[in-house]
């Protein structure tokens, strides 16, 4: 046999003739194995145990007396493995019958008791209150039961001694004396003392239970919500939090150097989360214990030991009264014996969260003396608090009391940065006023939501978006925590707002908020004060820093607020009868036209206004409108107008026809159509935008077109332009009306008419067989008024390039065709097909279109100057080298460079050049080529308007340059 066997064969046979020496004692009384285990227990502990009387033992064989610290014991001889059924019931009466007696339950047997059974005891009794300490005879590495006698080897040689034989006790007594000079003995026996400790009983059992419940409520929102009024899910797998390394240094620094910590800052900075995540990351839990305003019925500011007994009591699931009382009696217990000597990990961690929440408490009573409860029990009590409360109504308070300060703000750009990453966005995405509002963690966590949940684009995020959702989230968070519902916060920020644009840079007196408040003056029974601070100190409000007692808006939000009064106001006009929304703005914004703001205000309140439900279509159009048309609108704002095209795509493309019907212009006009291209592959936007486009294909008007201003003297041209059209209308057939009434869309002027060009912009790539109508529309119309289309050359090449469903798109034009030309018509009908069968481009659809309506070809003056120069169509692949061709070498030889393209006018030598380049790009074009690359050389010496003219053509010229040619330039 090896050594290694041998030794281990030793420590075997001494453990086995030990347990034997148990068997064979009596099962029950003082002088059998009931009183044996007694006796070691009563030396271990200290306290004294009686034994049980035979009859109804209630779930125990031996107690010590009801005190501070109370143990019951149950002592089992077996020779075959505990089984649940053997222990069950006596589990069942103790948990029961000693649940306000005994802290601590010890079964000890001389049989091992498996893992499965174990842990079903142990849920049993924790249930109660009650932990369960096995003494059984699993080698692990020592039987816990020889543990204990070796432990007491003295008391028990002498209850040997007086119980059986000296020669039993000495047989015993060499048995414990191997036992103790085991090398795991002396860890074993140090982990018995401790688990029989008053100091530590119990603690075990409540970190456990403390562990379940922290990931039960830190891992689910719904679970978070209800326990704490906000969504701490730190332990979200799915939402992670970001970590923030500085912020958790310092917490840590503060709760080692003081027993009393304070986690103050502005609204949303994440002063929860952080103590939160700080207790996530530690290696070595300590008992989390979580208080707050959703708790204020539980905390008593002149008793500690019950605030905390209820905490507990709510975090174990077990409220009632008697689970306080057991709560109590342990708190009590592990106060008066202290932490376990050399321990140096905390014990308890207790947190007062959101304490500005609850103005009316005594809060700084409350920490004053849990200060002192929670350190006895070898804690540190953290509290989070906005940073405008604490320094009004609890530092002040806190004379002679030693608080740990730790400061906590936004997020810095490379932590939000590092947050967005890690859902797969890119921060650079972001719009940068919304990038910097977000900065605000809880702001930015609805930002997130936005995009993750409710499956938002990143360009469909605004402010205004963020500031509406921020007070439905906070009730959805605080539920009837909150008095204020949103009706009555908006009608608050409204009040704000009006006396903001009466006096602007105004502060308000904080005695006087309820003025402003309709909840406040209804009194119908829900508690509104502890919405002050979410008033004062929120999100929208900030305490006045250079004046006590007075808060003020915040600078980011004053637009908001405004664009709320704004909204407001003019929804309660349009209730109204015969009201027109563009006059009603212009008299509500008059009062702010001379704020800096004012474009910001209107921008915000068209944004409102596109994310309520339910607000009038032709008020969202109205604002949106009214905003465009502002001077000095920044670029940026462009980002808020795409916005509001993926929120309400109906408002923005209202806005367009306003804008064409007031014959407004500018680049504004641009940023619509921009803005819902940009957003068109949205399958909501592309719908409203396919309802609009036969429509605006069909609009014409008959009012003819008159370049310049209109006066007296173009009237008399109006009314003679107007004959021909009236004659055309008068001459249509029946089907020929039906045609203009059912698909053609009159309108009073021919600039509104202009919204053909922003059609065919829209259904460019897409499939147009459904705009084929509107096309014949457009085209009919023309045929009627004559004049210029804007959209002609937009809408020939959207349909020419369509290579979704150009056929389909040809079918069911010629469908609509058939249907017009099948019965009698008159010549607008021909003259509107040939038009429609031109813009296609097809060669049929030309030689058809020339057999309805032949085009009268009339050679202009500037064909016959280019004839000078090529006798022959440059433009036809076909035609040969004309004999005149060296007219325009020739000329192209005399030209100057240095003089081409240097003033705003066309002079003579360029439009010598223009009237010769058709000749030389189809015959001779290295001569072309040579000359544009030597006007382009002379960028060098030029500068001011001949710089500028010369580079304004540049990209025109950019094919032939070379890098050669780039690099001066």
């Amino acid at each position: 046999m090896s050594t290694k066997a041998s030794g281990k064969s030793k420590k075997k046979q001494p453990l086995e003739n030990l347990r034997n020496q148990l068997l064979k004692l009596e099962p029950a009384g003082p002088n059998g194995f009931e009183g044996l285990v007694a006796t070691a227990l009563s030396d271990l502990t200290g306290l004294t145990f009686r034994l049980a009387k035979s009859g109804s033992q209630f779930g125990r064989d031996a107690s010590t007396p009801r005190s501070r610290f109370a143990i019951a014991m149950e002592a089992k001889r077996y020779t075959e493995s505990l089984r649940l059924e053997d222990v069950a019931g006596k589990i069942w009466l103790a948990s029961n019958e000693l649940a306000s007696d005994v802290d601590l339950w010890v079964l000890c047997a001389t049989s091992e008791m498996g893992d499965g059974v174990l842990q079903k005891l142990e849920e049993m009794l924790e249930e109660k209150g009650i932990t369960l300490l096995m003494l059984d005879w699993t080698e692990a590495p020592l039987p816990r039961l020889a543990v204990l006698l070796a432990a007491t080897r003295s008391t028990v040689i002498q209850w040997f001694i007086n119980h059986t034989s000296k020669e039993i006790a000495e047989t015993i007594d060499a048995e414990l004396n191997t036992l103790q000079a085991d090398n795991n003995f002396i860890p074993a026996c140090d982990q018995l003392i401790r688990d029989t400790s008053a100091s530590y009983c119990g603690l075990a059992a409540l970190r456990k239970i403390n562990q379940d419940w922290s990931n039960r409520v830190f891992s689910n929102r719904i679970n978070s919500r209800t326990a704490f009024g906000q969504y701490l899910t730190v332990l979200d797998d799915q939402n992670r939090a970001i970590t923030r390394p500085q912020l958790n240094a310092a917490l840590t620094e503060a709760i080692n150097e003081s027993s009393c910590v304070a986690i103050i800052g502005p609204e949303g900075a994440g002063k929860s989360w952080l103590v939160a995540n700080w207790w996530a990351a530690c290696d070595d839990k300590p008992i989390l214990v979580m208080g707050g305003a959703w708790m204020a019925d539980r905390i008593d500011s002149r008793d500690p030991s019950l605030t905390l007994a209820r905490l507990l009591a709510a975090q174990s699931e077990d409220g009632i009264i008697d689970s306080i009382d057991r709560w109590l009696r342990r708190l009590k217990r592990w106060r008066e014996q202290g932490p376990v000597s050399n321990a140096e990990q905390l014990r308890f961690l207790v947190v007062l969260d959101g304490l500005n929440e609850r103005s009316g408490m005594s809060w700084a009573n409350t920490i004053f003396l849990l200060k002192a409860e929670v350190e006895k029990l070898g804690g540190c009590l953290v509290t989070t608090c906005r940073e405008g409360f604490w320094d009004r109504e609890i530092a002040p308070r806190l004379t002679g009391g030693t608080v740990k300060i730790v400061r906590v703000d936004g997020y810095t750009l490379d932590e939000l940065s590092d947050l967005l990453k890690q859902r797969g966005i890119a921060i650079e995405t972001i719009p940068g006023q919304v990038r910097d509002f977000i900065l605000n963690p809880r702001i930015c966590s609805i930002a997130i939501d936005f995009l993750e949940n409710l499956s938002l684009q990143v360009d469909a995020l605004t402010v205004e978006r963020l500031l509406l959702e921020y007070w439905r989230r906070r009730l959805e968070e605080r539920g009837d925590l909150t008095g204020h519902s949103i009706p009555d916060f908006e009608k608050l920020l409204r009040s704000h707002a009006k006396c903001f644009r009466e006096a602007p840079g105004v502060q308000f007196d904080r005695d006087d908020w309820r003025e402003h408040s309709g909840a406040a003056k209804r009194a119908d029974g829900r508690s509104v004060e502890n919405d002050l601070t979410d008033i004062e100190e929120g999100a929208f409000l900030r305490i006045a820093p250079d004046r006590d007692g007075f808060y003020e808006f915040k600078p980011d939000t004053v637009p908001f607020a405004l664009g709320l009064l704004i909204v407001q106001e003019l929804q309660d006009e349009l209730r109204k009868p015969n009201q027109e929304p563009r006059e009603l703005i212009d008299r509500i914004v008059d009062e702010i036209r001379g704020f800096d703001l004012v474009g910001e205000a209107i921008r915000a309140a068209a944004g409102i206004g596109c994310f309520k439900e339910n607000y009038p279509a032709w008020g969202r159009a109205a604002l949106i409108s009214a905003w465009l048309e502002l001077q000095n609108i920044d670029d940026s704002a462009y980002d808020a107008l795409v916005a509001y095209v993926s929120a309400c795509p109906e408002a923005v493309l209202d806005t367009v026809e306003i804008q064409f019907d007031e014959r407004s212009y500018g680049s504004r006009r641009d940023w619509l159509v921009a803005a819902l291209l940009q957003k068109r592959s949205q399958q909501n936007i592309q719908s409203a935008i396919s309802a609009r486009i036969n429509r605006w294909l069909g609009r014409w008007s008959r009012v003819p077109q008159i370049w310049g201003a209109r006066d007296e003297q173009t009237q008399s041209q109006l009314s003679e332009k107007a004959k021909p059209i009236l004659d055309k209308l008068e001459k249509l057939t029946q089907i020929e009306n039906d045609f203009l009434t059912k698909v053609c869309n009159e309108v009073d002027s021919p600039e509104a008419a202009q919204l053909d060009s922003v059609a065919a912009k829209l259904m460019a790539g897409i499939s147009q067989a459904g705009y084929a109508e509107g096309v014949l529309a457009w085209a009919f119309t023309w045929a009627i008024t004559g004049g210029y289309r804007y959209g002609e050359a937009d809408l020939c090449w959207s349909v020419r390039l369509n290579t979704t469903d150009f056929e389909a798109f040809e079918l069911t034009l010629r469908q609509a065709i058939d249907r017009l030309l099948t019965k009698s018509h008159s010549d607008v009908s021909k003259k509107g097909v040939a038009i429609v069968l031109r813009l296609i481009g097809t060669v049929n659809g030309t030689l058809e279109a020339e057999q309805l309506n032949p085009r009268e070809y009339r050679k202009g003056w500037r064909a016959r100057a280019v004839e000078n120069y090529c006798a022959t169509d440059p433009y036809d692949p076909d035609s040969d080298r004309p004999e005149n061709l060296e007219n325009a070498i020739n000329l192209a030889k005399t030209l100057n460079p240095e003089i081409l393209w240097t003033q705003f006018s066309v002079s003579q030598e360029n439009h010598e050049l223009e009237l010769i380049t058709p000749a030389l790009v189809r015959f001779q074009p290295d001569l072309i080529v040579h000359i544009v690359r030597e006007v382009c050389k002379t960028i060098e010496t030029r500068s001011e308007l001949p710089l500028r003219q010369l580079s304004w053509n540049l990209p025109r010229f950019s094919p032939f340059l070379t890098k050669i040619r780039l690099n001066p330039l």
